[in-house]
């Protein structure tokens, strides 16, 4: 495929004009009911691993309960219902249930700080609330003068989510009914038992126009806005992610990112309309645990993760050292020129070819078995993932499909595509969306996965959409001739140095997450300034390893921060970041941070993006100290 309109796509999934993520849930109910659709943990903390598995049957019975159990609890029409949970298969099936009593999801990451559950709570008018445990109890409970609206919480962590005297402390102090999700479900299933018709009727009215869900910003520029996705609009993207042809029949996924991020939702809705068979864990420690027993065909990940899962690679080949370590960087070297003749098209000979085959059987394979030995597809979204990156999972056999979108327009926009991919990319529009950019570079979009606006907000939706009603991104992105959509930065974070020059932090503190595997965060400044400084957020577990094996294991993180050793490792890779930037894009300065920046502080969002005006306002004496 040559240019977007090359590529040979089935839009009828995506152009029914009475398409709903309820019409896609009965419909996989209905059509595979006894496909195994969904497999998760139910062991507990220090528990070894016990999983359990629901077919889409089973799984349309309990959302059934669950939907009964809300309309029993006096969910309304088009009310609001908030889950505040990470991801599992509760997530799955509360947020299922939900719609199906022809109301709205509000999520909340499970790591909200407390300012802004009561503002999402509060603007979004939610009355019940799904809460995951003890916390998020007690957090409720802390606010619940703030929270009059509240007045059921439905624990989904069950029975023992009420163990304990912070639980009991927290349930008296809530004026709230409190429950568990296992009591809602069995409540559902007498009433669903006494009144079959009951969802029946409820989902039977919703529209491609009703509410499906109130999905807040992370809010990097303020507090968050909510974001209102139709129905129409939340069911075109599980529609069009599978029309792209990452996921065959008989596939596996592995589902781990936060179902509260528009990405994660669009995964739910992927999973919905292709029944495709879903592992459900949200726990990134249980992540290389699980691979090998879901053995999916399919990942979704943030470059954060694909970042250390190579560095990690890196390091145990070069602390391997001799002939391991040798074999391991020809074999890099060979898969990635192999990678790179096979997308541009140009023949691959028969020395190549047994040169691959050879790194592939001593090499690949075994970094593949990590992941279960199927992957065949990483899909990546949500902040930019640098080329070498890329270039590194290409070359091992594992390509790295780059899309790009936000949680204005549900959740994805673009992709690269299997038989359409170029390095650096976020790839061709989705199927049914329509792109461009404005004469200064802001990337525009149209199309079926657009928010109707933001929730009582009037000014800031009109603010949102141009005369022809294309939504702005606040990207600035560029096509090339290929019709591929790069992003360079976003149009809020470009600055003007005093000597006239703009800078792109975005582009540099991504180059800069891609080379040290020792560092979560480069934060970058120089508005007005005559040169560009940062502040370096150091990976504790990874410079705790580093020390361990230089003489230094015995330090903790502010003291290792403070050494020269320390310093002069991350020079290194400063160094090497700065070769291959502009010279006014060049870091002259740096401060390495005592501490990782933090959700609680209010410094990055629970998808670990940076707010950049809050780091700025916490460091401001550290950054000013840059230019004395």
């Amino acid at each position: 495929m040559h240019r977007p309109e090359d590529e040979p796509v089935n839009l009828a999934p995506i152009s029914d004009p009475e398409l709903t993520v309820v019409k896609q849930i009965r419909h996989r109910v209905a059509d595979t009911p006894d496909r195994i659709g969904i497999r998760f943990r139910v062991d507990g903390p220090g528990e070894p691993a016990r999983w359990a598995t629901r077919t889409w049957g089973e799984f349309g019975a309990e959302a059934h309960a669950v939907a009964a159990g809300l309309v029993d609890a006096g969910v309304g029409f088009g009310d609001r219902v908030a889950i505040l949970a990470g991801t599992g298969y509760p997530w799955m099936l509360a947020d299922a249930g939900v719609m199906l009593a022809g109301a709205a999801t509000t999520p909340l990451y499970p790591t909200v700080i407390d300012a802004e559950l009561v503002h999402i709570l509060g603007d979004s008018a939610a009355e019940v609330v799904f809460a995951e445990d003890t916390r998020h109890l007690e957090a409720l409970a802390a606010h619940a003068g703030q929270l009059p609206r509240v007045r059921e919480i439905i624990m989904l962590g069950g029975a023992g989510a009420l163990a304990g005297e912070a639980a009991a402390a927290a349930v008296t102090a809530t004026p709230a009914r409190v429950r568990t999700f296992e009591e809602l479900i069995a409540r559902g299933r007498r009433v669903h038992a006494a009144d079959p018709e009951l969802v029946a009727a409820r989902a039977d009215r919703v529209r491609p126009a009703d509410l499906c869900t109130l999905l807040y910003t992370s809010g990097t520029t303020g507090l968050p806005k909510g974001v209102r996705l139709s129905h129409r609009a939340a069911a075109y993207q599980g529609a069009a992610t599978d029309t792209m042809g990452f996921v065959n029949p008989g596939d596996a996924k592995y589902l781990w990112l936060p179902m509260s991020h528009a990405f994660g939702k669009a995964l739910i809705g992927a999973c919905l309309h292709n029944g495709t068979d879903t592992t459900i864990d949200g726990d990134p420690a249980h992540l290389l645990e699980n691979l090998p027993v879901a053995r999916p065909h399919f990942i979704a990940a943030v470059p954060r993760l694909l970042e250390k899962i190579r560095a990690g690679v890196d390091s145990a080949m070069a602390e391997a050292g001799g002939v391991k370590a040798l074999l391991y960087r020809r074999a890099i070297a060979v898969g990635g020129e192999y990678w790179r003749r096979t997308v541009a098209g140009e023949p691959i000979g028969a020395v190549l070819r047994l040169r691959m085959a050879l790194a592939d059987r001593l090499v690949f394979a075994r970094i593949r078995e990590r992941f279960g030995g199927r992957l065949r597809t990483i899909m990546c979204g949500a902040a930019p993932l640098s080329t070498e990156v890329a270039d590194w999972f290409a070359a091992v056999g594992l390509p790295v499909y780059e899309g790009y979108g936000l949680s204005e327009c549900g959740g994805a926009a673009t992709a690269n595509r299997i038989g359409a991919w170029r390095a650096g990319t976020v790839g061709w529009p989705m199927p049914g969306t329509e792109m461009r950019c404005a004469d200064d570079g802001e990337v525009l979009i149209r199309g079926g996965g657009v928010m109707d606006g933001y929730h009582g907000l009037p000014e800031a939706t009109a603010a949102a959409f141009d005369e022809g009603g294309w939504l702005r991104t606040g990207d600035i992105g560029e096509f090339d001739e290929r019709g591929f959509l790069r992003i360079t930065d976003r149009k809020k974070e470009l600055f003007k140095t005093s000597v006239g020059k703009y800078v792109a932090p975005a582009k540099i503190e991504a180059a800069f997450g891609a080379l040290c595997p020792y560092s979560t965060q480069l934060v970058v400044d120089g508005p007005g300034r005559k040169f560009v400084s940062a502040l370096v957020a150091l990976d504790e577990e990874a410079i705790r390893d580093w020390a361990a094996a230089n003489g230094l294991g015995d330090l903790d993180l502010p003291a290792l921060a403070a050494r020269e050793e320390v310093r002069g490792l991350i020079a290194g890779y400063v160094e090497r970041l700065n070769a291959g930037l502009a010279h006014w894009e060049q870091v002259h300065r740096f401060t390495i941070l005592d501490r990782e920046l933090s959700i609680e502080r209010g410094e990055v969002t629970p998808t670990l993006k940076l707010r950049r005006r809050v780091i700025l306002e916490n460091f401001r004496e550290l950054l000013d100290a840059h230019y004395r």
